[in-house]
């Protein structure tokens, strides 16, 4: 849609004001940088004690005697009258007076600890006021941005309003509340609502809100948090159970007590072959129904079984070993198991970049199965993986050469289990580690 000429005035003069704000507000932070330089200390004195600045900088001062200091390697001013040069030892070692004091004597008669006194007062004195004036600029700059914000959301608000389907993350919804408030929105869904936090969940329950429709599975993954001792499976943390759900907490309430919602399952599955929808069926999904023709999804070309499970002894890395500061969990034994079995895949010739995607539980071994299958293939990592190995301080993933890449696999999925979204069928490499 097309802004209106007014809005168009209005968001142009609030950008020019923008940015004149910033200007000065770079200004004064430069100022600020440089509060302990001799030049901004004399524009101080020039403004505040004109006699300490004269005495100090003027660089024809005369004594009563008519005498005038000549010197070949002059110091500055600022750094020679700190520096206590050429001063008797008796003023050099002398009094400690008080500021109000030394703000009424001339500064040569100051001893070194009163100098230093001075300058240290000065260098405050001029932050203080730098400060106020960031203070007040940021603010400013602050105002006139909302401002453009609001600018900005009338022409939002005309186009959402002409839609019968809005789409946000439950972060998005929050940074716009304002906005979508004003759409008097009367029913929320909410996808993947097992894996969306409880406060997240809340947030989006605007007052226009009537119908609240929660789509997810509460027999899956819980949303993460970072502290232990706030989780459900935490003795500590079960008081607080902050990783469970609203959408959990309806379905299966914590307390005998609590009300349960009516909930609707859809129990025929039609991505996995039977041999592989049998684990979840024995344990989690005991209704759960197969497709017609999920039996008849063709044999993994170069594996005997579709599910296999393999055990072997070889320990985990321990953290700081090969460089990894990572306090995930790593092993090295099963990143080159896992890399020779993709390799026999691909060597299989049958199977296309989306068709091998390969998960593991821990960041840490994410990193390092990147590492190595990025030798031969070109990896796709999910959007989520990679911000959380960036926080974690993991290396980028080595180039590959082109005709290394072309000749195996183009895109060669990885991802943690956490964060994967994808189809599974016959054909899926899991590491457990």
């Amino acid at each position: 849609m097309e802004q209106t000429k007014t809005e168009k005035s209005t968001i142009w003069a609030l950008i020019k004001r923008m940015e004149s704000v910033l200007k000065g507000l770079n200004r004064l932070l430069q100022a600020y940088t440089l509060a302990e330089e001799e030049a901004s200390i004399r524009d101080y004195l020039e403004l505040n004690s004109p006699p300490h600045a004269a005495e100090l900088f003027s660089r024809n001062v005369v004594d009563k005697e008519g005498w005038q200091e000549v010197t070949r390697h002059r110091l500055p001013p600022l750094q020679n009258w700190l520096s206590c040069r050429n001063v008797p030892m008796a003023l050099f070692y002398g009094s400690d007076r008080s500021l109000a004091e030394l703000n009424i004597v001339p500064l040569m008669s100051m001893s070194r600890v009163e100098r230093f006194k001075m300058y240290s007062n000065w260098v405050a004195r001029i932050k203080d006021s730098l400060q106020a004036r960031i203070l007040a600029n940021t603010n400013d700059y602050l105002s006139i941005r909302s401002e453009t914000n609001n600018a900005r959301q009338e022409l939002d608000l005309r186009c959402l309003q002409q839609a019968k389907v809005i789409g946000v993350t439950t972060t998005g919804l929050a940074r716009v509340t304002n906005l979508l408030e004003r759409l008097h929105a009367k029913v929320l869904i909410c996808e993947e609502a097992g894996e969306v936090l409880e406060a997240h969940t809340l947030t989006t329950l605007l007052p226009s809100i009537e119908h609240v429709i929660l789509i997810g599975d509460h027999l899956q993954l819980r949303p993460q948090i970072q502290n232990y001792d706030l989780k459900s499976d935490n003795p500590r943390g079960k008081q607080f159970s902050l990783d469970m759900s609203l959408f959990e907490r309806l379905v299966l309430p914590p307390s005998d007590g609590g009300p349960r919602m009516p909930l609707s399952v859809l129990e025929t599955q039609r991505r996995m072959h039977p041999s592989i929808s049998n684990l979840i069926r024995t344990t989690l999904y005991s209704t759960l129904k197969d497709g017609g023709s999920v039996s008849e999804y063709p044999e993994v070309v170069g594996m005997r079984k579709r599910l296999f499970w393999f055990d072997h002894k070889h320990p985990e890395v321990k953290q700081g070993e090969n460089g990894v500061l990572s306090t995930s969990q790593s092993n090295d034994f099963e990143v080159s198991m896992v890399a020779a079995l993709v390799g026999h895949l691909v060597r299989q010739g049958e199977y296309r970049s989306q068709d091998i995607a390969v998960l593991t539980p821990y960041l840490g071994q994410l990193s390092k199965l990147r590492q190595e299958l990025g030798k031969t293939h070109a990896v796709v990592l999910d959007e989520r993986d990679l911000v959380q190995l960036d926080d974690d301080g993991q290396e980028p993933a080595p180039v590959v050469n082109e005709t290394v890449r072309s000749t195996l696999l183009k895109a060669l999925r990885i991802a943690t289990v956490d964060n994967f979204q994808g189809i599974i069928s016959g054909n899926m490499i899991t590491n457990f580690n």
